[in-house]
């Protein structure tokens, strides 16, 4: 069975820089000032998950989480 996760977004550390949604668009987009996750579920062998970490790592005020999700 895959494994899933939650893209969290937390809007209070956001910054609004728009790293993530330049990165990677498939996973992030920009709401007024604030990044949204594309889709808050994200399963391993379905979406990039390396590519989601990437734009994690990117975020200048490390505002952005992928949790697991236990099934």
């Amino acid at each position: 069975m895959s494994k899933k996760y939650r893209i969290v977004v937390n809007e209070d550390q956001c910054l609004g820089c728009g790293t993530c949604a330049a990165l990677q668009p498939k996973y992030f987009k920009m709401e007024g000032q604030k990044s949204r996750p594309v889709k808050e579920v994200v399963v391993e062998g379905e979406d990039d998950i390396d590519a989601i970490n990437e734009a994690i790592s990117m975020c200048p005020s490390e505002g952005i989480l992928l949790e697991s999700l236990e099934e």
